[in-house]
């Protein structure tokens, strides 16, 4: 990730990389009219987000494609990573934030699903000092599983 500081300023953004990382997992992803917020439903194994209209920001709709994207890839058969609901939020947060950086994508500013989760992130870190460290590993490991799965579908 050493890249990340070593860009030049982005000029028009395309999301087209973005698509064809998210092309390349095989997720299911549905647009529901009813949907209020996205989320991965484990069970049925998708991923339900708001109608992209709904979304007041092009960049917010895209880190929360990679947010729960990111989810996506906490089932045994593809990372198989087991943690607290609020560790796995914290990994999405910040896999958001690195994959955002790698792809020279805008960041999103929006902090609502921080500001929900940070007061169960300081009790996680206040408890266990590996808290912190193990989701920022398992956001890279996230992220490089989706760079590499991506690099696999191109090269075949």
């Amino acid at each position: 990730f050493g890249k990340f500081f070593r860009g030049e300023p982005m000029k028009e953004v395309k999301y087209t990389e973005l698509d064809a990382i998210i092309a390349a997992t095989g997720a299911k992803i549905i647009h529901h009219w009813q949907c209020r917020n996205a989320r991965y439903h484990r069970i049925r194994d998708k991923i339900v987000l708001p109608l992209r209209s709904n979304f007041a920001e092009e960049v917010h709709y895209q880190a929360t494609r990679i947010h729960e994207i990111l989810h996506y890839l906490e089932h045994p058969w593809r990372l198989g990573w087991i943690g607290s609901d609020h560790q796995s939020e914290l990994v999405c947060e910040v896999g958001t934030g690195l994959l955002e950086s790698w792809l020279r994508l805008p960041p999103d500013y929006d902090l609502n699903n921080i500001n929900k989760w940070l007061p169960q992130w300081s009790e996680g870190i206040t408890e266990n000092h590996r808290y912190l460290f193990d989701a920022v590993a398992q956001a890279e490991r996230s992220v490089n599983y989706l760079l590499t799965l991506r690099q696999q579908k191109e090269s075949a």
